[in-house]
């Protein structure tokens, strides 16, 4: 079975996760801009809403950990789980 993506806006898929679309969804076949947080599969801007492993400094690759790519929401929460 085929996705309908032309029924989906970037407003419709923002934020949400991955989970309340069908499996397979590719969320770059309605925005580049969109990326999906390895941790949560929340769905956000990949450029201004994400965190990634090798694209930061040290401290921050540190706190990802093994996360290859989080979100804001998901690397706070890392980053205070760390400062425990």
């Amino acid at each position: 079975m085929s996705i309908d993506y032309s029924k989906y806006s970037t407003d419709d898929i923002h934020y949400k996760t991955l989970s309340d679309f069908p499996i397979g969804f590719d969320v770059k076949e309605i925005s580049e801009d969109l990326n999906s947080c390895n941790k949560c599969e929340k769905v956000v801007r990949w450029y201004d809403e994400m965190y990634w492993q090798g694209e930061e400094c040290q401290e921050t690759n540190k706190i990802l950990g093994d996360w290859y790519a989080v979100c804001d929401d998901c690397y706070i929460e890392l980053a205070n789980k760390g400062a425990e």
